[in-house]
């Protein structure tokens, strides 16, 4: 009995480590992605927005890397990861701007319900980490939202948790 248990712990482990490394992999698509769309940007306007969306996948891409570290976890880059964002953007790239914004809703809208089950299954003393990390996916998804229905600050919810915001262009 003993011996299932520790190994169903050592499972659980096993399974928390590995979704820490795919949110961390998750923030290395998202850079990459949000980098390639802030590029292709059509006006100052969009481009600042992208580039605020990428300021908020490093800064938690930062975040989560010491983490990882702490438990285990690689931090070196996904390369693959990263190629995957630069086809997400290519994709979107093509559409008009309510288009990508209902796209990108669609990849971000399922993983706050990933990042939830993350921070839920993460010991307490990872949970102001997770925490962090959930209330990234939920601010990029209260932008999406909010641009969707055309609110003129809908970027608030990103700049709001950025230790670095970026400058607003005039």
């Amino acid at each position: 009995m003993g011996g299932a248990a520790m190994g169903e712990n050592a499972m659980d482990k096993d399974d928390y480590r590995r979704r820490v490394r795919l949110a961390l992999t998750g923030e290395m698509l998202g850079e990459a992605m949000t980098s390639a769309l802030a590029e292709a940007a059509e006006t100052p306007e969009q481009r600042y927005k992208w580039a605020s969306l990428l300021q908020l996948e490093s800064e938690t891409k930062v975040r989560l890397r010491a983490f990882a570290a702490g438990i285990g976890v690689s931090v070196l880059e996904d390369e693959e990861r990263r190629r995957q964002g630069v086809e997400r953007a290519g994709a979107m790239a093509g559409m008009n701007w309510a288009e990508a914004m209902a796209s990108f809703r669609d990849l971000v809208a399922p993983a706050v319900g990933w990042y939830r089950k993350l921070e839920a299954m993460g010991p307490d003393a990872d949970k102001p980490t997770l925490r962090a990390a959930l209330a990234h996916e939920v601010a990029l998804l209260d932008f999406l939202d909010a641009e969707l229905e055309g609110e003129p600050d809908a970027i608030a919810p990103v700049v709001a948790l950025l230790d670095h915001p970026l400058p607003r262009p005039a």
